[in-house]
Order: C-alpha cells, then sequence, then structure tokens
C-alpha cells in the first residue's frame, strides 16, 4: 500500500477527496491536492515568490469550497 493512499489533506492543509484530487494521480492510487497542483504551475510560469503561491493556493480552495457547498 502507497503511504500517499493514507493521506488526507495536503502540506497545506487542504482536504484530499474528490473533486481536490489530482486526477492522475487518482487514477494511479496516490492522493495529490489539485489546488496545489494548478498553484504550482502558475508559480512556475509567472515566477511568483513562495508566499504568493501559499495565497494562491488558499484562495483556490475556498473558491472550490464555496462552489461545491453552493451546488449540494
Amino acid at each position: 500500500m502507497n503511504h500517499n493512499t493514507r493521506k488526507t489533506r495536503c502540506p497545506r492543509g487542504h482536504l484530499l477527496e474528490a473533486p481536490n484530487l489530482v486526477t492522475a494521480s487518482a487514477k494511479r492510487g496516490l492522493r495529490a491536492c489539485l489546488v496545489c497542483h494548478r498553484a504550482r504551475r502558475a508559480k512556475n510560469y509567472y515566477g511568483w515568490s513562495d508566499e504568493r503561491f501559499t495565497c494562491d493556493a488558499n484562495r483556490r480552495y475556498r473558491a472550490m469550497s464555496l462552489e461545491n457547498s453552493s451546488t449540494v
């Protein structure tokens, strides 16, 4: 069993459950935070600082949480 399958949160505290899972990783039995993945791609593209990356990841997570709570 891969140790990632037991993880419930990413290092930034975001829940690792659908829809916040990277699809390709989930298919292989891994767990990766989708909002952190997207924020990391933006960080690398725009050359953001680590602080800006963390702020963007948290903003994306809040937006995703609000979007999902309004559809329930």
